[in-house]
């Protein structure tokens, strides 16, 4: 009787010792083992060359995957402007580590650089400006008023948007090209803040479409039931 207490000892002192050996060989595989190591980074969605070198530097060939340090990799990212977002997915069978970014939206120019939806001012090497709206505003706040109407006006209006000019949260001033006229021309908008977009943009539309309006280049419709013309 006394053999088989004897026996499920010996099986269970078995179950360790293997249970051990496994835990140790994985974290020799996972932690010192060039098994699992990085060869190759690669990086999508950079906006030129230097920028993808500069992250696949951060992350360095041979680096053990489990030991992998983001710290570097974090401090190269917060250095760009230009970056809204990231991700980072390691491939454990063949050792490639892929770092998807995304720069953020550029929706005009300010100054000699771009301005996103957010209020963000950034470069973003290689960006072709051409088509973008211009923006003059004098502090943060008025930056991100202009940033966010530019977003909200109706597309039309948008895509003949050249200028904007705000100050603070409430005042804007829109320059337009409008192909309605022949010759296309510009015309000033006096918009104010940013509520009744849409009714704005109706009320604009509705003025430059009446003939005895064919000749104005000032349209105020900060107050859009009692709009004026000049």
């Amino acid at each position: 009787m006394s053999e088989v207490p004897l026996k499920n000892s010996r099986r269970r002192r078995w179950v360790i010792l293997i249970s051990i050996t496994l835990l140790v060989g994985a974290a020799y595989l996972l932690g010192w083992s060039n098994f699992f190591s990085v060869k190759n980074v690669v990086v999508l969605g950079a906006p030129s060359a230097s920028e993808t070198l500069l992250i696949k530097n951060s992350i360095p060939i041979g680096e053990k995957l489990a030991r992998m340090d983001s710290k570097q990799l974090n401090s190269t990212l917060e250095s760009f402007p230009w970056l809204a977002r990231s991700g980072v997915s390691a491939n454990w069978l063949n050792g490639v580590v892929t770092v998807h970014v995304w720069i953020r939206d550029p929706v005009a120019v300010i100054g000699s650089k771009l301005i996103d939806d957010t209020g963000k001012i950034f470069d973003l090497p290689g960006y072709s400006s051409q088509g973008l709206p211009s923006v003059i505003a004098p502090s943060s706040v008025a930056q991100l008023f202009a940033a966010k109407l530019i977003v909200g006006l109706p597309q039309k209006l948008r895509a003949s948007l050249v200028t904007m000019t705000t100050v603070g949260n409430h005042s804007a001033r829109l320059v337009v090209t409008e192909n309605t006229f022949t010759p296309p021309r510009s015309i000033t908008i006096i918009w104010g803040d940013s509520s009744d977009s849409d009714l704005k943009s109706r009320v604009y539309y509705s003025l430059i479409a009446l003939a005895e309006n064919k000749k104005i280049s000032r349209v105020d419709v900060s107050a859009p039931h009692a709009p004026i013309v000049k």
